[in-house]
């Protein structure tokens, strides 16, 4: 009598391979006056795989030291131009010759053509409208987004 025929186990299955090296995840900081706006937006992109929140705020003064303190800590930005005790206007402009890699998206509510215009001419990346582009900011800040933004580039 022969014994019962089994399945082969295929070779690659036995060897051990290297686990695939983690996707890089986009580290955020946020700077927005709107309280439930700021925790929307942190809670949202926490939801992606890929984006670590690294800074909540609503105060120029704090964003602005800690953007520069910790350049290597951060890659995306997400200012508002009206913010807590100052504004994002002069965030930018602060960190206009930031290291490269570190992108500042504008979100605001008065993204008119004119307004996107003049903050990309004082050194921002992107501009994103609050009332109809949030969708596309989530993208923007994802990993698979920010390399084909820069590869646009």
């Amino acid at each position: 009598m022969t014994p019962p025929a089994t399945a082969a186990t295929p070779a690659a299955a036995t060897d051990t391979a290297p686990a695939p090296s983690p996707r890089p995840r986009q580290r955020i900081a946020i700077v927005e006056d709107a309280p439930a706006l700021r925790e929307t937006l942190a809670a949202m992109l926490g939801e992606c795989a890929d984006v670590e929140i690294v800074l909540s705020t609503a105060v120029e003064a704090e964003a602005d030291r800690w953007l520069g303190d910790h350049y290597a800590d951060w890659d995306v930005a997400i200012v508002d131009v009206f913010i807590q005790a100052g504004n994002g206007i002069r965030l930018l402009g602060a960190h206009r010759h930031r290291p490269a890699g570190r992108r500042i998206a504008i979100f605001t509510g008065f993204a008119t053509p004119q307004a996107r215009a003049s903050c990309e001419l004082l050194g921002a990346d992107a501009v994103f409208d609050k009332t109809c582009d949030l969708e596309a900011l989530i993208r923007y800040c994802s990993v698979d987004g920010g390399l084909r933004s820069r590869q646009a580039s």
